[in-house]
């Protein structure tokens, strides 16, 4: 299925490189370009947008029956860390399903996302999520009192002038008694709201009973708790928050009078992650758009699958544009960048105390 998925969206980088040098496009010219080509959901991908959860809930069950037949805490606490990349992955493919391009149907897409993963993870319907994140966050990103990130990143306590362990107590803000609290509220609100009608209150709670009868069934009650409710409360909102603190420059003056391009080019930036560290990053929680974010700002109809050419061809064209505020890593910056991810927002947000 992984190969199916990968084969049906195979496209060449050379080809659209060519291209542009043969035309000379100017920058914002080339991603006017891009985002008029076919990179949105295909003919099949009402078949094919199901595959990426039927391979995650593979793993997630292989991970399940290995955790309940082992008895070594190491294997255990390593089998919960795994769930991380099923998490990650699941959160950014449907991510693109706001964009309507996990599938040719809209509607069949918030089906499927909300019935194996909001429903699952206790989360809001798919209409609210593409309201904050497509008609609000993406048309006023950065930007107070428009962009839902930035009301989250307030109210949290995230802001400039702030000192060095507020600025370490907010990357782990979902582990805090208040980020705890709105996690669990948040999930409450969501089961029992009737904001999308009776079907889908029942549709919610039909798959919410199921997932905890087949725990019951099978008496994986340990499993439960350790690969369902630790990972539900704690490790999926902590990884989540970390990404969504690297993926803008946040708070960064702007412009009011730059066009969606220029902007994008100054509220975002390419995010390399090199050598092991940026693997590992890489295969545990950075996918796709994490991993790829300004190329999705600017291009943000485009499938997962073709976000890493559309970067490598602006990187290969435009490199002084495309990587102009660039950052290496993610805590540390690495050899030749000025910044990792977190520590361009750490200096903004604390030295601008000084």
């Amino acid at each position: 299925m992984i190969f199916i998925d990968w084969k049906y969206h195979l496209v060449s980088s050379k080809d659209i490189v060519d291209d542009f040098l043969k035309h000379n496009y100017d920058y914002k010219s080339a991603v006017k370009k891009l985002q008029r080509m076919d990179f949105g959901a295909k003919q099949y991908d009402n078949i094919i947008g199901i595959f990426p959860f039927i391979w995650s809930y593979m793993f997630y069950y292989i991970i399940l029956d290995t955790y309940h037949n082992t008895d070594n805490i190491l294997i255990e606490v390593v089998l919960i860390l795994l769930l991380m990349p099923i998490f990650s992955a699941l959160r950014e493919i449907t991510h693109f399903t706001t964009h309507n391009v996990l599938t040719k149907n809209k509607k069949l897409g918030f089906w499927i996302t909300d019935v194996f993963f909001q429903y699952p993870l206790l989360l809001g319907n798919m209409p609210d999520r593409y309201r904050r994140h497509t008609l609000l966050h993406h048309k006023y990103t950065c930007i107070e009192k428009g962009d839902p990130v930035i009301d989250d990143l307030l109210e949290s306590g995230l802001k400039p002038k702030m000192n060095n362990m507020e600025f370490i107590k907010l990357i782990f803000y979902p582990l805090t008694p208040t980020g705890i609290y709105r996690n669990i509220y948040g999930i409450i609100k969501n089961q029992f709201s009737m904001n999308y009608g009776l079907s889908s209150f029942i549709t919610r709670n039909i798959v919410t009973i199921s997932i905890v009868f087949l725990f019951i069934y099978n008496e994986y009650y340990m499993e439960f708790i350790f690969l369902y409710l630790v990972p539900l409360l704690f490790i999926y909102p902590l990884f989540t928050w970390m990404t969504q603190l690297i993926e803008h420059r946040w708070f960064i003056p702007l412009d009011s009078s730059l066009d969606k391009v220029n902007t994008e080019m100054v509220v975002g930036r390419a995010t390399e992650y090199e050598g092991v560290n940026g693997m590992l990053l890489s295969s545990f929680f950075l996918y796709y758009a994490d991993r790829h974010h300004l190329a999705h700002s600017l291009v943000p109809r485009a499938r997962w699958n073709y976000l890493s050419v559309i970067d490598k061809v602006l990187k290969e064209v435009f490199p002084k544009i495309y990587m102009q505020n660039a950052s290496g890593g993610l805590i540390k910056s690495s050899k030749g960048y000025k910044y990792s991810a977190l520590s361009e927002l750490y200096d903004r947000v604390v030295s601008s105390k000084k």
